[in-house]
């Protein structure tokens, strides 16, 4: 094996190593992303819980305000004041309810990052082996076709002497 010969073996096996090298960082990173958004949709979950809490603590409060300002102002808790009751109650689960449905939208979002991901991160991991074999497979015919054509190996040619590249040329 020539001198030339053996740098490109040498550099093929490098470049393939780092290939594999970047595709593992870009799996961890890939994966990383994924982590933080499985986490934004666990917190967005929380925050459902939170939101529907106090939905209903204000429809509670909502509810006694009424009842009470009925009671103090000496009217019978029936007719008008009870369809108003119903009216503010009946609007504040509505609001609950978009409220419920933009945080469910929030999560779904987020689970799908997360899952594009994921995705991304399988991909990168298969694409640095991929880069690598492909690195490997090039660097190995180029190594036997300059063993076997003699290419980069020195050459004596009458009185020159020099290397030969893959045009054919002697350089010396």
């Amino acid at each position: 094996m020539g001198l030339f010969t053996g740098i490109l073996a040498v550099m093929g096996v490098a470049q393939a190593a780092s290939q594999i090298s970047a595709g593992n960082a870009a799996s961890r990173e890939a994966k990383y992303n994924a982590g933080l958004y499985d986490q934004q949709a666990e917190a967005i979950e929380s925050g459902k819980k939170i939101e529907s809490y106090q939905y209903d603590r204000k429809r509670r409060s909502l509810i006694g305000s009424i009842t009470q300002r009925t009671a103090k102002s000496g009217f019978e808790f029936s007719g008008s004041p009870v369809l108003v009751m119903m009216d503010s109650v009946a609007q504040l689960e509505l609001d609950r309810q978009i409220g419920q449905y933009n945080l469910d939208v929030q999560k779904s979002q987020a689970k799908g990052m997360s899952t594009m991901y994921k995705s991304k991160a399988k991909s990168a991991k298969l694409a640095g082996y991929t880069n690598a074999f492909t690195t490997l497979l090039s660097t190995a015919y180029m190594t036997n076709a300059m063993t076997v054509k003699g290419i980069g190996a020195p050459q004596q040619i009458g009185s020159q002497r020099g290397y030969r590249m893959s045009s054919g040329k002697l350089y010396t």
